[in-house]
């Protein structure tokens, strides 16, 4: 039954941690119970195959004195069937949640070997041992655990056993087997009626639980990058209105001195804390404009919106000239007079982009510095030589840009679209060999050349962007919607399982055979116990 371990693990995970500080978050998830219940269909088969790769192995000492020493030794332990059906339900209850097992099936396989000292007791043997159709609860509550993923205490595990549900035997190599069989069928005829957490080492369940669970970090980082991503729980989950939200710091930082430069600007906006009872979709994402700024500012102290306009936008294949900028700056050529000069844009933001979230659409604004610097060509005539030419980078002009939009965001079908509604755009001269006369008119026309060109960029977004499934995420029936201060996105688990998700998903099995692993380690350098690892002494 240690499968259950893994069930309450994994639902875990999806949980929250608890933390003495007050903070309004700035990534909050909403679970309806239906997630909870369409997670067993994907977590279950996956189990399966966890299992599979798992080779339990322990001892026993059954008797020991001054005649016999009698051990038994667990082989192999092996899963190979189980399932659910569809009747089984999630219930979830404050901080309280409840599986409720409907039709459970399960088919396993044990070797075993006695062995004794003087050795007039040794055998190998196998059990297969069946349960069908059962039906039982677990029950797990959430406890604080110092602000990481919460301890998960697991209070019940019941199951009504009938006749018929549990059988089995062993079948061995020598006499002894008989008596195992026998011993075995008594067993079974026992746990008619109920099978408890007590039949169980419920200790080590616990142990190998808060193993897991403290193993996962609380930040993600991206190291070559020097930033990371705090996700560290707010709050207490409690279940409202059939959901159960769950709170998160989501601040992204730069982390590396080395690799970031200090900034001193405008501040993210304080979060807003949203109901995040009105969740339709099975999953809802709620980002609010912390999340989203803080992204902005690490990415702004690590100088990543900086820009080669000549290879970042063309990639090389077009080169910029003297005579491109004259649509732009018609007395350009008052300072070159040759068309054919290159021209190299750069393009530097001064502060972060800032967006805002207002119902039904969300702005987006930041200030930037543009600089033209020409590759000017010159030459110099003799009388007794041929002309001579040679080139100088200078600073042609530079100039400070403000730049706001207010934009629409809708998905359906699995297709995300978008337009822009409205835009702002100012400049201010800064400095260069152009002189702020003749920049006059460069505010008009570039207000006139982005008020043609949106209807086109419009044009282009709303024929969308399809959005492929993200490991059990389903975008087909999702939903988008912008409230104050958040962007509020829905999703719904997949209906299928595909071979590749499984293979993504058996990292989880990973973590879980690390912790058995190291738990192995640990009890082998304590005193023996001649306690079993599998199983309760007094069973």
């Amino acid at each position: 039954m240690r499968f259950f371990l893994f069930i309450v693990a994994i639902l875990a995970l999806a949980s929250l941690s608890f933390t003495k500080e007050k903070l309004e978050p700035g990534l909050s998830l909403a679970f309806r119970t239906s997630f909870f219940r369409s997670l067993l269909d994907i977590v279950f088969p996956v189990l399966f195959q966890i299992m599979n790769t798992i080779t339990l192995r322990a001892s026993q000492t059954l008797i020991k004195n001054k005649i016999l020493t009698l051990e038994i030794a667990l082989d192999e332990f092996s899963i190979r069937n189980m399932s659910l059906d569809n009747k089984t339900s999630v219930e979830i209850q404050g901080d309280t949640m409840e599986v409720h097992v409907s039709g459970f099936n399960l088919n396993m396989t044990t070797r075993v070997s006695f062995n004794s000292k003087p050795q007039v007791l040794i055998g190998k043997g196998t059990g297969r041992h069946y349960a069908e159709s059962l039906n039982g609860t677990v029950r797990f509550k959430l406890e604080p655990n110092e602000g990481r993923l919460p301890r998960v205490n697991l209070e019940r595990m019941k199951f009504n056993v009938g006749d018929n549900q549990i059988y089995g035997g062993f079948e061995g190599t020598n006499d002894l087997f008989k008596v195992a069989n026998a011993v075995s069928k008594l067993i079974v005829a026992v746990l008619k009626g109920t099978l408890d957490l007590s039949l169980f080492n419920k200790d080590e369940i616990q142990d190998i639980l808060d193993y897991v669970i403290d193993m996962i970090p609380t930040t993600i980082r991206i190291e070559e990058q020097g930033i990371e991503l705090n996700y560290a729980s707010i709050g207490s989950p409690s279940m409202v209105s059939g959901v159960l939200p769950l709170r998160f710091n989501g601040t992204i930082s730069c982390f590396d001195p080395k690799l970031c430069k200090p900034y001193n600007g405008p501040q993210p906006a304080k979060p807003r804390d949203h109901d995040l009872a009105a969740t339709k979709n099975d999953l809802s994402v709620f980002v609010t404009e912390h999340l989203v700024d803080t992204a902005s500012i690490a990415m702004f102290q690590r100088s990543l919106f900086h820009w080669d306009v000549n290879s970042t936008l063309f990639n090389g294949s077009f080169k910029i000239n003297v005579d491109f900028l004259r649509v732009l700056i018609p007395n350009i050529g008052k300072y070159y007079a040759n068309g054919e000069d290159e021209v190299t844009l750069s393009i530097e933001l001064l502060q972060p982009p800032f967006v805002k979230f207002i119902p039904e659409n969300f702005s987006f604004s930041t200030v930037a510095s543009v600089k033209a610097s020409v590759n000017k060509t010159f030459g110099l005539n003799s009388k007794d030589t041929d002309e001579i030419r040679g080139h100088a980078i200078e600073e042609a002009v530079t100039m400070k840009m403000g730049f706001g939009t207010t934009n629409g965001l809708s998905i359906a079908n699995n297709i995300l679209k978008g337009n822009i509604k409205d835009f702002v755009f100012n400049s201010t001269y800064v400095s260069g060999v152009i002189q702020p006369e003749d920049m006059k008119d460069f505010n008009g026309f570039l207000n006139v050349t982005l008020k043609l060109l949106i209807p086109q960029i419009n044009s282009f977004l709303s024929k969308g962007i399809i959005i492929p499934p993200v490991g059990p995420l389903d975008f087909k029936n999702s939903t988008l919607s912008i409230e104050d201060g958040c962007l509020v996105l829905g999703v719904n688990l997949a209906t299928s399982i595909s071979p590749s998700l499984i293979e993504n998903f058996m990292w989880i099995g990973d973590k879980f055979i690390e912790a058995y692993n190291a738990l192995e380690e640990k009890r082998a350098r304590l005193p023996s116990r001649n306690e079993d690892l599998w199983m309760n002494s007094d069973l």
